[in-house]
């Protein structure tokens, strides 16, 4: 009945809690990789003077010259482009409407031709600025291609911007500044962003009368690191199902202090938040039973009330998978599993003897005596948990503090180790924190 749980199981339990952690690792970042739209937190400036605020999903080369905004309450609108100002994101990328003309058919047919206004990106501003416009590619498979960029160069009067193509780019670089004396930049440059951007910002440092700034934003490493440090109560109860005195049904829940520390990874386009930790938790619980004394005592007929409660101290490792929302209160579910270790278990109860009665030598009362039994095997115990919570995370106005206050139920059991059996516990767990 309880082979789950005998050792030589054990780590067949942690090797599979480790496989689940990295399997929703890859989940995770397939899920974001999957992302081909431009866009985050950020802001739009309209033409009418009014900032919006929220989610942004910026423009492609081949899609829709729109923006959809959307707000903390979870209304998105869309804006085409000629009511856009100015658009920028919370990693420092800056965007401004500018007159283009795609240079080639090959890669978005439709978006060839006569020039158009369009949201580009800023890389180099100065006295020539550097653009950039993300193609949006048509998946063809299971495998989404890979997106490209076309580069546009603002130099001079010119009424449209000219476009840089891999081909050429070093060519037209060289012939547009041809009087200063970035050669060797250009000739070493690339056909990337970053390449781009400190070449035009090298390119602008012939040209002081307007300064020169390179508006690449540092690049962020893939996954999003945060902390979470929670406290709380769990009102739940722990029980021995092989004791019918130790029963579930027999016990009542009692409040006890917990407390949790996590470390989220999310990747940074994606919803999906993976969670490892650990938790602290001392679980009880309280019973009593009715017993009278039989007619063979002295004392027969006296009625006692026999108390039971067992209790535990848990330490537990937190291997979770959270979904959350990206609206202003930031709701989230979670699931989790919760290997750990049972450190310490107690049962105090009430026991029914008998001893000479002091009025009648011989003959015997029977008394209550209250112990408290440690099981022997209590240190050291395998226990086996899991948990779904949900919860929300609201931001506070400024920095990346958030609070969270979150409600789960945990249920788990630990192997057999002693004369009582295997040690099983349920209960719901509130917590409130912070996450930094």
């Amino acid at each position: 009945m309880h082979q789950l749980f005998r050792p030589r199981n054990r780590a067949a339990l942690l090797a599979g809690s480790i496989l689940l952690l990295v399997f929703l690792l890859t989940l995770s970042a397939a899920q974001a990789q999957t992302t081909r739209l431009p866009g985050g937190r950020g802001y739009v400036l309209l033409t009418s003077g009014d900032t919006l605020r929220g989610q942004l999903v910026l423009p492609a080369l081949g899609g829709p010259q729109a923006v959809v905004v959307t707000a903390d309450n979870g209304a998105a609108r869309t804006y085409p482009v000629r009511d856009i100002r100015a658009a920028g994101l919370a990693d420092g990328s800056t965007y401004v409407l500018r007159r283009v003309v795609i240079p080639t058919a090959a890669q978005a047919p439709e978006a060839a031709g006569a020039p158009k206004m369009m949201l580009v990106q800023h890389l180099a501003s100065g006295a020539a600025n550097l653009y950039a416009l993300r193609d949006q590619p048509a998946a063809t498979g299971p495998q989404p291609a890979a997106s490209a960029t076309q580069f546009f160069l603002e130099f001079g009067e010119q009424a449209t911007l000219l476009p840089l193509q891999e081909g050429n780019f070093r060519a037209v670089l060289q012939s547009v500044f041809a009087d200063c004396s970035a050669g060797p930049a250009i000739r070493t440059a690339r056909y990337t962003a970053p390449d781009l951007a400190r070449t035009i910002t090298r390119i602008n440092g012939c040209y002081l009368a307007i300064p020169a700034r390179n508006l690449v934003p540092a690049k962020l490493p893939a996954l999003a690191l945060s902390f979470s440090l929670t406290g709380g109560v769990s009102h739940g109860k722990v029980y021995y199902p092989e004791q019918s005195s130790l029963f579930r049904n027999e016990l009542q829940a009692v409040v006890v202090p917990t407390g949790r520390l996590l470390l989220h990874l999310q990747p940074r386009t994606s919803r999906s938040v993976l969670e490892v930790g650990a938790q602290y938790v001392r679980r009880e619980a309280r019973g009593s039973l009715a017993y009278t004394v039989p007619s063979s005592y002295t004392n027969s007929g006296q009625p006692f009330t026999l108390n039971r409660q067992p209790d535990a101290t848990m330490v537990q490792l937190v291997l979770g998978y959270r979904y959350s929302s990206r609206s202003r209160l930031a709701p989230y579910l979670s699931a989790r599993a919760l290997p750990g270790k049972v450190f310490q278990t107690t049962i105090r109860y009430d026991a029914v003897q008998p001893e000479a009665d002091p009025a009648d030598p011989f003959r015997q009362r029977i008394v209550v005596t209250s112990l408290a039994n440690p099981p022997a095997a209590s240190s050291n115990t395998f226990v086996m948990a899991g948990a779904v919570a949900v919860g929300v995370e609201p931001r506070f106005s400024t920095g990346r503090l958030r609070a969270v206050l979150e409600v789960s139920y945990e249920s788990g059991r630990s192997q057999e180790f002693n004369r009582f059996g295997y040690l099983a516990y349920q209960g719901v767990v509130v917590l409130g924190g912070l996450r930094f």
